[in-house]
C-alpha cells in the first residue's frame, strides 16, 4: 500500500474519531437532557456501575437528575374494608370502563385459572398477568436461601407453577445477579421466612401482600404488624402504581 493511501487511511480515521467524540461529547453535555438523564439514572439504580455517571458528572448534577426523574413516595397503606372479592361468574357485565377490563374479565375459554393480556403503549409493551383466584397465589422463594438464588423458571418448575413473576429484590452486594437473600419482608404461609434491608429507604415502598382471606395489601408496615393483621404470603418492593382506587 502507497503512503498516500495510507496517509488517506489516517485522515479518514482521524476526522472519524473527531466526528464521533463531537457526538459523544453532545449526548453527555449538549442542550437535551434526555441522554444525560438515562445515563445517570441506569448507572445510579445499580451498585456496581455507578461510575459510569461520576466519571463524567458532578455530585450536583448527578443529585438534579434523579431529584428530576423520581418517584416520592408516601407512607400509606391500602384499605382492606374497600377491597371486595367479587365472583365474576355469577354475575353478566355488559358494559367495561375501558379495553383492559373487558380483556381482564372475559375468560378465555380454553383457560379458567388465568389470562396473560399484551399490552402496549408508544414507548413499551408488555404484559398483565390475571389471576383469577387470589385464593392460589403464593410466594416461592429459592431452595439455597442465603446462598444463592435460583431463576424463576426453576423455582416455578419445582412449584408446579402456572404462572410465575418475579416479586421482591434480593441482597446483591457484588452486583452479580445471584444474590440468595430476599430484601424487605417475605412471608409464607402466615410465617415470617425473612426480614433484611440494606436500607429501608432502598426499596421506595414496604410490604405487597395476601391476606388470609385472600385480599391484596400494600402498606409501609412491620412484620410484626403484618402477621398481627393476618398476612399470609408477602414480598417487599416499590414504588407502588396502584394503592387506592376512588
Amino acid at each position: 500500500m502507497s503512503k498516500t493511501k495510507i496517509k488517506r487511511i489516517l485522515i479518514f480515521l482521524f476526522v472519524i474519531g473527531i466526528i464521533g467524540i463531537d457526538i459523544i461529547l453532545f449526548l453527555l453535555y449538549g442542550p437535551s437532557l434526555r441522554f444525560r438523564d438515562w445515563l445517570i439514572n441506569t448507572a445510579m439504580s445499580t451498585r456496581s456501575h455507578q461510575y459510569l455517571a461520576t466519571w463524567f458528572y458532578d455530585n450536583a448534577t448527578i443529585q438534579d437528575s434523579l431529584n428530576r426523574n423520581s418517584i416520592t413516595d408516601f407512607a400509606f397503606a391500602s384499605n382492606l374494608d374497600e377491597v371486595q372479592l367479587i365472583d365474576y361468574s355469577q354475575i353478566e357485565i355488559t358494559e367495561f370502563a375501558n379495553e383492559y377490563e373487558k380483556e381482564i374479565l372475559t375468560k378465555s375459554k380454553e383457560n379458567n385459572d388465568y389470562k396473560i393480556i399484551k399490552i402496549t403503549g408508544k414507548k413499551y409493551d408488555g404484559y398483565l398477568a390475571v389471576i383469577y383466584d387470589p385464593s392460589r397465589v403464593d410466594i416461592a422463594v429459592t431452595r439455597y436461601m442465603g446462598k444463592d438464588g435460583q431463576y424463576l423458571s426453576k423455582i416455578s418448575e419445582q412449584n408446579q407453577a402456572y404462572v410465575a413473576i418475579n416479586g421482591g429484590g434480593f441482597v446483591d452486594p457484588k452486583g452479580e445477579g445471584t444474590g440468595g437473600e430476599p430484601l424487605g419482608i417475605t412471608i409464607d404461609n402466615g410465617k415470617l421466612l425473612h426480614e433484611t434491608y440494606y436500607n429501608k429507604e432502598d426499596l421506595k415502598g414496604g410490604l405487597i401482600g395476601l391476606t388470609s382471606d385472600h385480599k391484596l395489601f400494600l402498606g409501609d408496615i412491620t412484620s410484626k404488624q403484618a402477621l398481627d393483621m393476618g398476612i399470609r404470603d408477602s414480598v417487599s418492593f416499590g414504588p407502588y402504581l396502584i394503592v387506592n382506587r376512588n
